[in-house]
Order: structure tokens, then C-alpha cells, then sequence
């Protein structure tokens, strides 16, 4: 009896802890629900569980150890806790569950209502890009219409500026085809003189400008110099006739005549000729070519020469010289001091110059001659030794360099004697001169000596 009233106390003491312990468990629980706690409530129910098991522990092993009959009904308490824990676990599992559902459906509707507002977006700028779309390609075809019509109206124009061309070059070719006809009559005509009259007109030339040469040189009389000219005159006439006013030989004749017209007296004339005669000659040789260089010769000495006998006195200025000047330029630049042309325009511009008493540049103009015939003929050449005097002479008469003028003089002396010989007319006026500016330069040497014996002594 005493034993089952212990037992009975046991149980009673079990459940009324047990009841009392779920009871606080279950409210400290859902107080944590309520607040909205949720790590609380998880936290309370951990610890409810440890508490559970721990108790439940303790009761097996009381009941265990009593061997009591009321361990089934502790057990079946115990499930039936652990079943209403789950089952709570499960409606907030539940509860959850449904306010994750409803989060979700939540995102899903903001989610539908982007996606349906992007698409609208898209839709929109479809939309305009499409409609941007249309008025580029609106505007594109516009563009290439206006191209289009360009195109055609530049074909337009370029088939009536190449229409236009083809008519002017099938005119021109036309005026060339009329005037190369024209010209291979006119060559045909001329060629239609037979040879025998070519001949003959050649012949008649060369006997006319033969004759005329003829005349001048045996008398220079009035009535002489008329014939010749008649004669040049003839020549040239029937140049221009059968050979044309620009033929080479047309041009020769004209030359001979204008040079035989400026020793008559016909200046004008001959100026004229002369001055046709340098155009075509310049037109069809050149500037530098020696034919066109003598023209220009004849005509500078034909200036020289007015300019000389005018009654006037001396001659300060002269036409002639501008030309004289520029061939000796030509010369020398052309064709080289090694070059008769070129000796011979040194020669003439130092004439020149002395005429006008330009001394210094007279002086300069017979060096070069002097240099000129040595490149020619060479230091052994009575030629240098004719350039050379005048060297000298300008040097003494005009200048009185006569200290200067000594080795140009015995340079004369030395190629007269090894040229001509110590017995030479020239070589002994060589001599003379060499005494001559001795004496002007106050040497000693000459001044005690007899004149003839210091010559014959050289």
C-alpha cells in the first residue's frame, strides 16, 4: 500500500511537471509568435524540446527503476506532446510557407507587371524605331532620287558638252583637213616647177651674189655698187619666188644682201633685212646657233660703224654695243674660249670699247681675246702675239702701265722670234716696242744705250 501510494505521488509529481513545464513552454511559444519573434520562438521551442527529452528521460528511468505500470501512460503523454509539437511545427511550416507563397506571388507579379511594362517599352520603341526606320529610308529614296536626277542631268549636260566637242573637233578636223589640202596644192604647185627651172634659178643666184662680190671688190665707185646691189637684190628676189621667204637659202640671200646694202649707205634697208633675218633664223636655228650669232654680227658692226661716222666728234654711246656685248656672252658661255667665234667677239667689243674710250673695259675685252687665242692656236702663234699687243698697247697708251706692259712685251718678242725668225719685220717692231716701254718706264738699262743697238741686241 505504501508502495503504490509512492508511485501514485511519483506520476502525480511527473505530470503535474510535465503539464506545468508544456503549459510554460506553449505560452512563452506563442507569446513569440506573437510578437513576431521568430528566433525567439525557434529559441523556446530548442530549449522545450531539450527539456522534453530530458524530463522524459527521467521519468523512463524512474519508471524503469520502479518498474511502475503508469510508464505507458507517461509514454503516451510524451507522444502525444511530441504530436502536437509537430503539428504546430507543421502550421508554421504552413504559415511559412504561405507568406513565402505569397512573397513569391508578390515578386511574381512585380515581376509580370516589368516584364509587361518592358515589353510595352519595347513595343514603344519599336514603334519608333520603326517609324524612325520608315522616314530613313523616306529620305534615303528621296536622296537617291535627287541623285538619280543629278546623274541625269549631269549625263544630259556631258552628252551636249561632248556632243558640242564632237562637232568643234569635227570642224577643226575639217579646217585642218581643208588647210593640209590646201598646203599639199601649194606644195604640189611648187613641186610642179620643173628641176631644170630650180636649176637654173640657183644658178642665176649664185652667178648674181659671185658678181656682185666681183664688182665690189675691183671698184668701189658709185655705178659699181648700184650693179652689185641690183645683183643681191635679183638673188633674193627669186629666192622668195621658187624657195618661199623663210627657206634657208632665201635667208643667205637676204643676209648678203643686207650686208652689201649697209656698206652702200642704205642703212634702213639693210636694218630691216637684217632684223628678218635674226627672227627666222632664232624662229628655226635658235638664239645660240653660229648662223644667228653672225647675223647679229653683221648688224652690231653695221651700228658701230654709223655710229662712228657721225659729225659729231667722239663717239660716247653706240647702238652697236648691247649686241657686241651679248655675243661675246654667247660665245664664250656656247661655245668656249677654245673657239674662233668667240676670239673674234673679244676682238670686236674691245674695238668697241676703245672706240668709246671705255679703256678698262677694253683692256678686260683684249685679255680674254689674248686667252682665247691661245686656246685656239695655241702660246707659238702670231694671232696671240697680235692679241697680246694690244693688250700692251692699251695698258701704255691709255692707262701708262708701262711697269705692267713689260712681260707682256717680251712675251711678243719671244714668240715673234721663235715664230717668224730674229731677222722678221714683225719680230724687230716687237723689239722696238719692248725699248720703247723700257724707256717710258725709266729702266737704267735702255737709257744709257743707243736705241738701235739695244734693239739689234734683243
Amino acid at each position: 500500500m505504501q508502495a503504490t501510494l509512492e508511485e501514485d505521488r511519483l506520476r502525480i509529481l511527473a505530470e503535474i511537471n510535465a503539464d506545468i513545464g508544456c503549459k510554460q513552454m506553449q505560452a512563452d511559444i506563442f507569446k513569440a509568435i506573437k510578437i513576431g519573434a521568430r528566433m525567439e520562438a525557434e529559441q523556446a521551442l530548442n530549449e522545450y524540446h531539450k527539456w522534453a527529452q530530458q524530463k522524459g528521460q527521467e521519468v523512463q528511468n524512474l519508471e524503469h527503476s520502479m518498474g511502475s505500470p503508469t510508464a505507458q501512460r507517461a509514454r503516451d503523454a510524451q507522444q502525444q506532446q511530441q504530436q502536437q509539437q509537430q503539428q504546430q511545427q507543421q502550421q508554421q511550416q504552413q504559415q511559412h510557407t504561405g507568406s513565402h507563397d505569397a512573397q513569391e506571388e508578390e515578386q511574381q507579379q512585380q515581376q509580370q507587371h516589368t516584364s509587361s511594362h518592358d515589353a510595352q517599352e519595347e513595343q514603344q520603341q519599336q514603334q519608333q524605331h520603326a517609324s524612325s526606320h520608315d522616314a530613313q529610308e523616306e529620305e534615303q529614296q528621296q536622296q537617291q532620287q535627287q541623285q538619280q536626277q543629278q546623274q541625269q542631268q549631269q549625263q544630259q549636260q556631258h552628252t551636249s558638252s561632248h556632243d558640242a566637242q564632237e562637232e568643234e573637233e569635227q570642224q577643226q578636223q575639217q579646217q585642218q583637213h581643208t588647210s593640209s589640202h590646201d598646203a599639199q596644192e601649194e606644195e604640189q604647185q611648187q613641186q610642179h616647177a620643173s628641176s631644170t627651172d630650180l636649176e637654173y634659178v640657183t644658178r642665176v643666184v649664185s652667178i648674181c651674189q659671185k658678181d656682185a662680190r666681183i664688182v665690189g671688190i675691183e671698184d668701189d665707185a658709185t655705178q659699181y655698187k648700184e650693179k652689185s646691189l641690183q645683183l643681191l637684190e635679183t638673188a633674193a628676189t627669186l629666192c622668195k619666188q621658187w624657195l618661199g621667204p623663210t627657206h634657208p637659202e632665201t635667208l643667205d640671200a637676204i643676209y648678203y644682201l643686207a650686208e652689201d646694202q649697209s656698206r652702200g649707205g642704205y642703212e634702213e634697208q639693210a636694218y630691216k633685212n637684217f632684223e628678218f633675218v635674226i627672227k627666222e633664223r632664232m624662229r628655226t636655228l635658235g638664239a645660240e646657233h653660229e648662223e644667228t650669232l653672225a647675223a647679229k654680227w653683221s648688224m652690231s658692226e653695221m651700228l658701230v660703224y654709223m655710229d662712228g661716222e657721225s659729225d659729231e666728234g667722239s663717239v660716247t654711246e653706240t647702238m652697236g654695243l648691247p649686241l657686241k656685248q651679248e655675243l661675246a656672252e654667247i660665245w664664250d658661255r656656247v661655245y668656249g674660249l677654245a673657239h674662233e667665234g668667240t676670239r673674234d667677239a673679244y676682238s670686236d667689243l674691245g674695238q668697241c670699247y676703245e672706240m668709246l674710250a671705255m679703256m678698262p673695259e677694253a683692256l678686260a675685252a683684249f685679255e680674254r681675246e689674248a686667252l682665247a687665242c691661245e686656246a685656239c692656236f695655241g702660246l707659238d702663234d702670231e694671232g696671240t702675239a697680235d692679241a697680246l699687243s694690244r693688250v700692251a698697247g692699251v695698258m701704255e697708251e691709255s692707262l701708262e702701265r708701262f711697269v705692267d706692259s713689260l712681260p707682256v712685251r717680251r712675251k711678243v718678242l719671244e714668240i715673234c722670234k721663235k715664230v717668224l725668225g730674229p731677222g722678221h719685220e714683225r719680230t724687230r717692231q716687237a723689239a722696238e716696242a719692248l725699248a720703247d716701254c723700257m724707256q717710258a718706264a725709266g729702266l737704267p738699262d735702255a737709257g744709257h744705250l743707243d736705241r738701235d743697238i739695244f734693239v739689234s741686241s734683243l
